[in-house]
């Protein structure tokens, strides 16, 4: 086609894009049968009055109960450990494998030095691959060599990615050898290796085989290229890896580095809970369900037996790319192996600072999830009943809420939709009470509000997951030359947001036109608790942005004084 051609061409609907379609259609069916069937029927799926809205939040609490006094016990069992440990204990042998592409440079150089930076006597190296080998992607070679120019690193180009080779053949198997010759002449000095772009899956694949079959390790710490890690948390992985001799993955505490919008600042406190109540939870019981890709622990002997059906996995045909964490924790589990959570490790991560981009973002860890929940069913039999509970209520509970908002959106008054909100306002400020007594730290106070970006972004990224199970795309770029997000990964959650207010519009009209309820007390207390605190929230939030700005600012200006 010509600069400026009009010209159209026809859109070729072969096999599996006439599957594509049938599949979203299918799941858009599941997803209403539901609310169909129930019409049919004249059957009644949820009530609107207060007794009901008092049994959802009842069933919220208690789940919630329930995780915070698992993870409690896990938390004093982990802090006796380790302050009962001896000063001469003996880990595991671990090296470092971390995995990047097109990464922002000042993010790299952070996470190298927070590398450089490890302390843990049985720390055996470290290994960056980087997961593409042409021109572009020099850079971040030449950042490597520069932070760990002091020990002689050594940089590979093989031209391939052993996620590609074909070991039965001659060639192949040469090239192979000679990488893992240069491998054997480097050790004991950071490597870093240049392979074929292929994915995150296809990088770390190469670090595992080469950390395994080379340097021999008993234990392999994983993270990303925007990481920055704690001195102790290797060593504190590798602590809680030797606990016991059937732990076969550790995860640690994960925070956000970058809380400096709205967005980002939520996400740093749901960060707290997912790692320090949820994975907590399911450490007290020895199942935890994903080993954070910014900071885990593997031991080899398990990695060993699961890393070929973990690099070929497919899916609807499809060869998958995303939730490489989750599926290789999936697998460990499988194996019988025990996976742990300990907040004594832990790590600072990039989070997106845009409403669209944080909801591309979870929209392909619910493909995730959605995806690895049913590789999951054949280990439910090797682990505790609550990984199982666990699993059925995060697959469920969205669901729910989903047609119960709109029963009340829809047939609801306007006070109920206010006390809708209100029970989400306090169930929000519970949690928040146990974090502040956990941390000391009162911005959890601001945690409340992370239900309404729950209602309006996550809730539709779940949907969204289910209807675009079949794409394997990662959704967001890499940080050279990112976009905040593409056209196309807005206009479901434009929609679902346009839905929602024009709902909320629709209660509002009927209470003033229709006057189907008049205005009482009950409304103005009920609004007026509602909005006050979303405004203590807005000023709260200011407050401490300033206060982080200002602590930012001293620091870099401390950095600058200390290299002058």
């Amino acid at each position: 086609m010509t600069a400026g051609s009009s010209e159209i061409h026809p859109i070729n609907l072969g096999p599996a894009v006439l599957f594509r379609i049938g599949f979203t259609l299918a799941m858009s069916a599941v997803l209403a049968s539901p609310v169909i069937i129930a019409y049919a029927l004249n059957f009644k799926i949820a009530g609107l009055g207060f007794l009901d809205f008092g049994i959802y939040g009842l069933v919220v609490l208690i789940h919630f109960c329930l995780q915070t006094i698992f993870a409690l016990h896990n938390r004093f069992a982990m802090n006796e450990a380790v302050s009962s440990r001896e000063s001469d204990w003996i880990g595991l042998s671990c090296a470092l494998l971390i995995v990047g592409y097109k990464e922002d440079p000042d993010l790299f150089v952070r996470c190298l030095e927070s590398a450089a930076k490890l302390d843990y006597s049985n720390n055996m190296g470290i290994m960056c691959v980087i997961d593409g080998d042409e021109k572009g992607d020099q850079y971040m070679a030449d950042i490597f060599s520069k932070v760990f120019a002091a020990q002689s690193p050594v940089v590979l180009t093989p031209g391939f990615a052993l996620a590609d080779v074909n070991f039965e053949n001659d060639d192949d198997a040469a090239k192979v050898q000679q990488l893992y010759h240069d491998l054997e002449r480097a050790r004991g000095r950071p490597v870093c290796i240049l392979q074929t772009h292929g994915g995150k899956r296809h990088a770390m694949y190469t670090g595992f085989k080469a950390l395994l079959e080379v340097a021999h390790v008993e234990s392999v710490m994983v993270t990303d290229s925007d990481t920055d890690l704690h001195p102790d948390s290797m060593k504190e992985l590798s602590f809680t890896l030797l606990s016991s001799p059937d732990v076969g993955a550790v995860t640690g505490d994960v925070k956000i580095m970058n809380p400096n919008s709205w967005v980002a600042f939520l996400s740093s406190l749901r960060y707290w809970f997912a790692f320090n109540i949820e994975r907590g939870a399911q450490s007290f019981f020895r199942c935890v369900t994903c080993v954070s890709g910014p900071l885990g622990v593997y031991r080899s002997e398990v990695v060993r037996q699961v890393l070929e059906p973990w690099v070929t996995q497919t899916f609807l045909w499809n060869k998958c790319t995303y939730g490489d964490d989750r599926h290789l924790t999936n697998l460990t589990l499988r194996t019988g192996a025990k996976v742990l959570y300990t907040h004594h490790a832990s790590c600072l991560t990039e989070t997106p600072l845009t409403f669209f981009r944080w909801i591309t973002q979870q929209t392909r860890w619910s493909k995730s999830f959605f995806r690895e929940f049913l590789f999951s069913i054949p280990a439910i039999h090797r682990q505790s009943l609550w990984m199982s509970y666990e699993l059925f209520f995060q697959a469920l509970y969205p669901f729910v809420l989903i047609f119960a908002i709109n029963l009340v959106l829809w047939k609801g008054t306007l006070l109920q939709l206010i006390m809708w909100a209100n029970m989400v306002l306090f169930i929000g400020i519970l949690k928040s009470v146990v974090a502040v007594i956990l941390t000391k730290d009162a911005k959890f106070l601001l945690f409340p509000c992370y239900g309404f970006m729950y209602f309006f972004g996550l809730l539709i990224a779940k949907i969204q997951a289910l209807l675009l199970l079949w794409d394997v795309g990662w959704g967001t770029s890499s940080r050279v030359g990112q976009i905040s997000s593409k056209w196309k990964d807005m206009i479901i959650p434009s929609v679902w947001i346009v839905y929602v207010l024009a709902a909320i519009g629709y209660a509002i009209y009927r209470a003033l036109n229709l006057l189907e309820e008049g205005f009482s007390v009950t409304h103005v207390a009920a609004a007026s608790f509602l909005g006050g605190y979303l405004l203590l929230t807005v000023i709260g939030y200011n407050l401490r942005k300033r206060t982080f700005i200002k602590a930012r600012s001293d620091e870099e200006t401390l950095k600058f004084i200390v290299a002058k």
